[in-house]
This record gives C-alpha cells, sequence and structure tokens, in this order.
C-alpha cells in the first residue's frame, strides 16, 4: 500500500513535467517557423536581386552594342572602297547638319540612358543595403534562436534525468504483489459502487423534491381557491345583512351604577 501510495504521489508530478516538456517544445517549434520565414524571405529578395542585376547587365550590353560602331556596314563599306574607282565622292553639304542632329540626338539619348542606369545603380546599392541589414537581422536571430534551443536542452536535462527517475520507479512500482493490487482494485471498486448508489439517492431526492414542489403548487392553487370562497362568502353575508332591518329591543336601561359594574366585567348591558 505504501507503493501505490507513492505511484499515486508522482503522476502528478509526471503531469506537470509532461507540460513543460511540451511548452518549450511548442515555443522551439514557433522558434523554428519564425526562423524559416526569415529565411524564405531572404532567399526571395536575393532572388529579386539576382533577378535586376541581370537585367543590369543585359541594359549595360544593350549599350555598349549601340555604342560601337556596326561591323557589316564597316565591311561592305571596305569591299566598296576596294572595287570602286578612286574618284573624290559627291558630298551633299545639306546632309551634314542632318548627321549632326543624329548625332546630337544619340548623346542625348545616351546620356537620358546613363542617368536612367544612375538611377538603377543606386537602387541596386540601397536594395543591397537592405539585404546586408535583413541578412545581418536574420543571423541575428538565427543564433539567438540557436542560444534559446541550447538553453531549453539544457534545462531539459534535470527534466530528462527526473523523467527517467520516476520512470524507473513506476517499472519498480509495476512489480507489486497480486494482493496489494488486488486490494487497491476492490477499494476502487467499491468507491465506484458509493459513487454510484449515491447518484441514484441524489436522483431520487431530486425526484421527491420535484414532487413536493408539485404537490406545494396544488396546495397554494386550492388555497387560492378557498379564499376566493370565502370572499365570496362574506360579499354574500354582507348583502344580506343589508336586506336585513335593525330591530332595537326595547329594554329598560339599567342604572348607571350597576351599567359600570357589569361593563367592567365584560357584560354587554343595554
Amino acid at each position: 500500500m505504501a507503493l501505490v501510495s507513492e505511484k499515486r504521489q508522482l503522476l502528478p508530478n509526471i503531469s506537470e513535467l509532461k507540460a513543460e516538456y511540451l511548452r518549450k517544445l511548442n515555443e522551439l517549434e514557433l522558434e523554428k517557423e519564425e526562423a524559416e520565414y526569415y529565411q524564405r524571405s531572404y532567399k526571395r529578395k536575393l532572388e529579386k536581386l539576382n533577378q535586376e542585376k541581370r537585367n543590369y547587365h543585359t541594359k549595360i550590353t544593350e549599350l555598349v552594342l549601340k555604342m560601337t560602331p556596326n561591323q557589316t556596314e564597316e565591311s561592305s563599306s571596305d569591299k566598296s572602297f576596294e572595287f570602286e574607282d578612286c574618284s573624290i565622292p559627291f558630298q551633299n553639304i545639306e546632309s551634314e547638319p542632318k548627321e549632326d542632329l543624329q548625332e546630337k540626338e544619340e548623346q542625348e539619348q545616351l546620356a537620358k540612358e546613363r542617368e536612367a542606369l544612375k538611377v538603377l545603380k543606386e537602387q541596386l546599392e540601397q536594395d543591397l543595403s537592405k539585404l546586408r541589414r535583413e541578412k545581418h537581422k536574420f543571423s541575428v536571430q538565427k543564433r539567438i534562436s540557436m542560444q534559446s534551443q541550447n538553453k531549453i536542452a539544457d534545462s531539459n536535462k534535470p527534466i530528462e534525468i527526473t523523467r527517467n527517475k520516476i520512470l524507473s520507479k513506476c517499472g519498480s512500482l509495476d512489480k507489486i504483489n497480486s494482493s496489494e493490487a488486488t486490494d487497491f482494485e476492490q477499494e476502487k471498486r467499491e468507491i465506484e459502487q458509493v459513487r454510484f448508489t449515491l447518484a441514484q439517492k441524489q436522483k431520487i431526492l431530486e425526484d421527491s423534491y420535484k414532487k413536493v414542489q408539485e404537490e406545494r403548487a396544488i396546495l397554494e392553487k386550492e388555497k387560492k381557491d378557498f379564499e376566493e370562497k370565502v370572499s365570496c362568502f362574506d360579499k354574500g353575508k354582507s348583502e344580506i345583512k343589508k336586506t336585513i332591518p335593525k330591530m332595537t329591543p326595547n329594554i329598560p336601561k339599567s342604572p348607571l351604577r350597576f351599567r359600570a359594574l357589569n361593563q367592567s366585567a365584560g357584560k354587554l348591558v343595554f
């Protein structure tokens, strides 16, 4: 029986340790989900930065191709120079200002593209700085989460030790003699039987209370009906008295002295 009582005392400690272990496990899972969320956001931003880098490189290559002269035109001009006679070509005076205008337009376009590239470069630098900050923040949070995990693991060590001790004690308690186990089961059955009988008695009392309440309601109703009948009877009696004429008997009055004596004695004297 002493081992049974010890087992009963150890059961709430096991439940408390289990609840604390589950709470810390939930905290770790939440921190893990938060770290995964920051990792996913960092990956998305890194992919966005790589895409912007690729776009930037393509734009630079396009600009370089625009700025370099066309090789096909040069080759065709060389061939024409080889086969043509060495004569002075005809120069149109009106074509020169048009070429100057085209050069100016190209220069303006190049200046605009350079400004756009500068803006893109500044934006990329800002995005890179943001990504560096977020990376640093993510690394700090990861370090904090690792520290918290280590702390929880350190705090769980004594819990695991106590849990193993309790489990070992429970294993030893399972080796109790069959007689003590049967006594415990018998007590449990007796307690259940007492509870069942108490529940039956409570149900009987509730039924009797309901019956008493019903009888009380019936008595109240009968009392009310009786009072109504009495009031009706009193009303009829008063009406009958009103219809009967008053008769004054011709009895000679007694002297004052005898009248006072009779009144003090409680007699009715006219």
